[in-house]
């Protein structure tokens, strides 16, 4: 034990090394064009850094691993192991992975301690120096050496590790794993993805080690990740992401966030010629930092699309971070107007969304707040007053959730015209809230039927099978299993019982009340979802959607998964044959036709929560459409200037297609014009448009010609062809490097 003590003091002396992040830029970098409100929020932000305690916030893991470093001197000699592991968990979080494997080996090797002689209670240390080389294999290829290939599932060549140290000694610690423990599948399944990075899945496993990937929809096109190529690959944190013209050119934007407290929100402008420009600090927006997520809409109707940056998300009370709102001021700039918006309160949210819950022409703001048995808060719904500014009318809505919500949506699930609520919270019962239309809500989850999971996360409103009736989706995440992720995936393909909470898809069925169809429509799936959105991949003019999974901890690598929707009657999971299976943690997901070609590209943003857990964002891009499209942009004369809340009707020769403007999910803000996928009809259709305002007005045209663009006005009822531009994407297709 004393030579033990040696070799842990000696280990406190080695430095830190570097994460393999991305260096933030400065916000003492300030633009020319940044305003006075802005400065000041730049200043609060850096503020929370400069006086935050690590020890309260668990994503500063660089510090916290120095902090759990010094603790080794202090310990006693029965502390030493305890005291040595904390400091490796806490190394490699901060992104240590190469340092900590090499430590980890000196202790086992001075206590004498070898795979040969190896006893079940040594397994803890043992998955993490698995983990630790299985992340440096991915710091060394997939983040300093990216290709379009890196960590999709199944790999293809161009995706498997050039430097194959790491998972090498990874697959040789998680072959002994898998014999000690063969009940842990997460190792099993950690050992089939470092077999696949090197080039010997699947025939260098064992029928015991070996676990299969399900077959791919053979009709379903692989999509290309070109996220490189055009620019927009951001190496960061887990984040949100807005896409919409947010400069009026025709074209749409990137916006997004990590959650690093240091790290700069990012505004990607569209070219025009098949590629994006980094504007962030033209924009004015350098030193706004942080937020677990985002979305956007025109609050003040001023014509230009505004962005809201949610903060503080699972950090308890040490989360009273201010939000941002973002006001787009249409000269290619941003200012930061929250406090003079009334926005003042803090609390810890990571989700909200813009609706008109009083159809009075302007768009309010419901924020979803977390509270826990320690930190007890209201939900928040803000009024807003038509003039710029909100008003706080929680308590007159009777909407002041106390709960760890997650996810909040709006939409009318009794088509009255007045827009109700969802709320997602872990660890209760998720709430439905009907709109009184009144100026109040009633909640009616029991009676709707639609109180579960209640261990949930995202969650949207969509009409699923093209009925004219709002359905409801919510994603599980079962923060009691959430270090284990990766098993109860495995488990799925195995065919074995898996026993974390699923999601659940709710139809509507008309009279007030939902049907649980997950199984029917098989989505009953493992999927520990967190950023998520829906779009139409395939243009049918039925709603997919893609999941976000993962969990803070570094062995959940599970694949994103998407879901196509066949013809409204059950979805089918084309994960592996679009090429989406990317293994690392998603967050944001948007669906937008980025290069107006009349198909939807997927962006999705990657990365964990830990400081170290950093990865490249990606998108998706669609080349196959073959059917018909639509893309619709709606103008309303009241402040509520994008008409969100419209319903439109495309009446078609093969039925009718329903859609609802709005962002969609709750992690994740696609654009607010519909670009509506049609399948195989006709040339012409029908559009009916139902405006969200008291009146109910409608707006009816016939015989219109299909795959364009077009603007259509309330005031006038006319509609009008947008001159929209396709592009072709720039050259590096799907081989780009960094």
């Amino acid at each position: 034990m004393k030579s033990l003590r040696i070799l842990c003091l000696l280990l406190i002396i080695i430095s830190i090394g570097c994460s393999g992040g991305q260096e933030q830029q400065s916000s003492a970098q300030q633009s020319s064009a940044q305003t006075a409100s802005t400065k000041a929020m730049v200043k609060e932000l850096d503020d929370l850094v400069t006086q935050g305690d690590p020890l309260t916030y668990y994503h500063w893991n660089k510090q916290r691993a120095i902090l759990a470093r010094d603790e080794i001197t202090k310990a006693t000699p029965q502390q030493y192991i305890q005291k040595f592991f904390r400091y490796s968990f806490e190394n490699l979080n901060a992104g240590n992975s190469e340092q900590t494997a090499q430590e980890i080996e000196s202790v086992l090797k001075q206590m004498k301690i070898t795979r040969d002689n190896y006893q079940p209670n040594q397994k803890e240390i043992y998955d993490l120096l698995a983990l630790s080389y299985l992340r440096d294999g991915e710091q060394k290829n997939c983040i300093q050496n990216h290709t379009a290939y890196s960590c999709l599932v199944p790999l293809l060549e161009d995706g498997q590790h050039s430097d194959q140290s790491g998972s090498e000694e990874a697959s040789k610690i998680l072959k002994m794993l898998v014999r000690q423990h063969p009940e842990d599948l997460q190792n099993r399944w950690l050992l089939n993805l470092a077999q696949m990075t090197l080039g010997k899945y699947p025939q260098s496993l064992s029928p015991s080690e070996l676990i299969n990937l399900p077959n791919a929809a053979s009709d379903f096109p692989r999509f290309d990740e070109i996220a490189m190529s055009v620019g927009v690959a951001q190496n960061g944190l887990s984040g949100g992401v807005c896409i919409d013209d947010f400069n009026s050119d025709g074209y749409l934007d990137i916006f997004c966030t990590s959650y690093g407290m240091e790290d700069q929100a990012q505004y990607y402008q569209n070219d025009g010629k098949g590629g994006f420009v980094n504007q962030t600090a033209q924009a004015g927006i350098t030193g706004i930092d942080g937020g677990l997520n985002c979305l956007h809409a025109d609050y003040d109707g001023d014509g230009h699309k505004d962005i809201l940056i949610l903060r503080g998300g699972w950090l308890g009370p040490a989360g009273t971070h201010p939000n941002s709102l973002l006001r787009n001021q249409g000269d290619g700039t941003f200012e930061d107007v929250t406090y003079q918006a009334g926005l003042t309160s803090k609390y810890p949210c990571q989700t909200a969304t813009f609706l008109d819950y009083d159809l009075d022409g302007d768009l309010d703001l419901y924020f979803g707040n977390e509270a826990n048995r320690t930190f007890r808060t209201e939900s928040e719904l803000f009024q807003n007053q038509g003039d710029g500014t909100y008003v706080n009318v929680t308590s007159q809505a009777g909407v002041g959730v106390v709960g760890f919500v997650k996810g909040v949506a709006a939409g009318d699930y009794n088509n009255d015209g007045y827009p109700d609520l969802y709320i997602s919270a872990i660890g209760s019962n998720n709430l439905l809230y009907q709109n009184q239309k009144d100026g109040t809500f009633k909640e009616v989850s029991r009676l709707a039927g639609v109180g579960e999971p209640k261990l949930s996360f995202p969650t949207w409103f969509f009409d699923c099978n093209n009925d004219g009736w709002e359905d409801i989706f919510v994603g599980s995440f079962d923060t009691k299993r959430q270090n284990i992720a990766s098993h109860d995936y495995a488990a799925e393909l195995l065919g074995l019982p898996s026993q974390d909470e699923k999601p659940r898809l709710y139809i509507n069925q008309k009279d007030g009340t939902f049907k649980d169809a997950s199984a029917a429509y098989q989505v009953n799936k493992s999927m520990y979802a967190m950023g998520s959105n829906y779009g139409d991949i395939d243009m049918d003019g039925y709603l997919d959607f893609y999941i976000g999974t993962g969990t803070p901890h570094l062995g959940s690598t599970v694949p994103n998964r998407m879901f196509r929707n066949v013809n409204g009657s059950k979805y089918e999971e084309v994960t592996y044959s679009g090429g989406f299976g990317h293994v690392q943690k998603g967050h944001g997901v948007a669906f937008a036709d980025l290069n107006n070609d009349g198909d939807q590209e997927v962006y999705a943003v990657m990365g964990g929560a830990f400081e170290g857990d950093t990865f490249t964002n990606v998108l998706f891009d669609n080349e196959t459409n073959g059917n018909r499209w639509i893309t619709i942009d709606l103008q309303s004369p009241s402040k509520n200037r994008n008409a969100v809340g419209a319903k439109v009707i495309i009446t078609t020769s093969k039925g009718q297609v329903h859609r609802t403007v709005n962002t969609g999910g709750s992690f994740g803000s696609s654009p607010l014009r519909l670009e509506i996928g049609l399948g195989d009809c006709d040339p012409t259709v029908d559009i009916l448009v139902m405006w969200p305002d008291k009146e109910r007005s409608k707006t009816a045209l016939s015989g219109v010609a299909t795959d364009k663009a077009y603007r259509i006005t309330q005031v006038d009822g006319l509609i009008k062809e947008l001159p929209m531009k396709s592009v072709v994407w720039n050259s590096g297709g799907g081989h780009h490097h960094h």
